[in-house]
């Protein structure tokens, strides 16, 4: 079966590291995938194409402009049929718009989309306008597929056709040694980072400087930190993004100073988890979090905001803490809790590790998608 991976990626993030954790299972599995990668004219490598060509996987790169684009659309069908491919599966709001709402029969090919989340927090901004748009398209096409279970509760996700949803979670390569082979990080950068952590407990996150991975309430958090309870506890944000000088400015004018740390974005993200005492995802919103999977799989206790598809991963004081979002109080109390209580945080790093590895692999994930490919193949 060979299987058409559509994907306009903006970095390495969780989306784009789901798929080349399944286009490799998939290779494994004996399935032929290709990712087609939609570009800019005069784009070079993105790095999701450099991830998927190191691991062996088939790339093949569609310039475009951006906006709507029917040309676009139809030079994606063109390669589809002249490759014979039997599944078209899209990853992310631009290309289910792009292609979501061409008929059936002038696309032929089963179409399926993985919704990894949609991130808006309120407000018409423009990423509103284009889950607005995704949703729209997600109509017409033959399969919605979910990324976890907690999903089904949004608004938007119910008016949705209930008979075209799936519910597949994400999965990650384990053992974890398997990411980034190829992908070093940067001595001097790397040095920095284990000076800054071995002064003190090292509180850390992973992902995009963006509004909707709720920074602000973590670097509170680290400030209630030290002003109540006197710990020297130090903050890493491992990411980049438009809200970077924003962070930095917030936390200079509490006084955290060198406690507080921005490494901008980093590949290898990853290898780093080693260094950190207790790692924090603060999202307001979110669907399911490779890094949460990831830092479970690395032996992390996890302090998380309960929404989106993470209580269905975390069991509060079973594989983790939940915390409400936007409660810095909230997260500060937890934090303490995981610092002072060794038992505590061994029996959640050792119960984490065992749910990621029954339930969350990229094996189990690509033998759910196949048998997805396999039903619509069938009644098509």
């Amino acid at each position: 079966m060979k299987i058409l991976h559509v994907i306009d990626s903006g970095g390495l993030y969780g989306a784009e590291m789901m798929l080349v954790s399944l286009a490799s299972e998939q290779m494994k599995m004996g399935l032929k995938p290709v990712i087609g990668s939609i570009r800019r004219p005069h784009i070079q490598e993105k790095p999701v194409e450099h991830e998927a060509r190191s691991r062996g996987i088939e790339v093949h790169e569609f310039s475009m402009r951006p906006g709507v684009n029917p040309a676009g659309a139809m030079r994606i069908l063109r390669y589809v049929r002249e490759k014979a491919f039997d599944i078209i599966h899209s990853h992310g709001y631009k290309t289910n718009i792009l292609l979501g709402t061409l008929p059936g029969w002038l696309r032929r090919v089963p179409f399926v989309s993985t919704l990894h989340g949609w991130t808006s927090t309120g407000g018409w901004t423009k990423m509103r306008l284009n889950e607005e748009l995704d949703a729209f398209s997600l109509r017409f096409v033959d399969r919605i597929v979910l990324v976890n279970r907690g999903m089904l509760d949004k608004p938007r996700i119910q008016t949705l056709p209930r008979n075209k949803i799936r519910i597949i979670n994400n999965g990650i390569d384990i053992p974890c040694d398997n990411y980034h082979r190829d992908h070093k990080i940067d001595e001097y950068l790397l040095g920095n980072i284990r000076a800054f952590c071995s002064k003190g407990p090292v509180i850390a996150s992973i992902g995009r400087l963006s509004r909707e991975k709720g920074f602000a309430y973590l670097v509170e958090a680290v400030n209630i930190l030290r002003d109540h309870y006197g710990e020297n506890c130090r903050l890493m944000i491992i990411g980049d993004g438009r809200l970077r000088d924003e962070l930095q400015e917030q936390a200079e004018r509490i006084g955290l100073g060198e406690n507080f740390l921005i490494t901008g974005y980093i590949k290898n993200a990853r290898s780093l988890l080693a260094l950190v005492d207790i790692y924090v995802i603060s999202s307001l919103t979110e669907g399911l979090p490779i890094t949460l999977l990831e830092t479970m799989a690395s032996r992390t206790p996890v302090v998380a905001t309960a929404v989106g598809g993470i209580p269905h991963v975390i069991r509060h004081e079973k594989e983790g803490l939940l915390v409400p979002p936007e409660d810095a109080q909230a997260i500060a109390g937890s934090v303490k809790e995981l610092l002072n209580d060794e038992s505590l945080r061994d029996s959640l790093v050792v119960h984490a590790f065992d749910r990621v590895n029954k339930e969350y692999s990229s094996r189990k994930m690509a033998e759910k998608y196949q048998k997805l490919y396999q039903e619509i193949a069938s009644q098509k």
